[in-house]
């Protein structure tokens, strides 16, 4: 049974840069890092050192929201 990548800060900055830019998002890793900090409650800045850690399952919840509400047009 292969394994599965963990969702790490840096994956899901890394999948959710590709996925708003896809959707047309003007700024989609400056967009992927704010609502990731949002949900994380942390600075943006706090992010860069954290790219290994896998967050809790609320925290990878939280953000999915915000990323879904973000691709339908709501604003950062």
């Amino acid at each position: 049974m292969p394994q599965t990548e963990e969702w790490t800060i840096g994956r899901l900055l890394a999948w959710t840069t590709k996925y708003l830019k896809e959707r047309g998002a003007d700024s989609p890793r400056l967009d992927a890092e704010l609502l990731l900090a949002e949900a994380c409650g942390r600075k943006r800045i706090e992010l860069y050192t954290s790219f290994e850690e896998t967050p809790p399952d609320a925290v990878r919840t939280a953000f999915r929201e915000l990323v879904r509400r973000r691709a339908e047009g709501a604003p950062v």
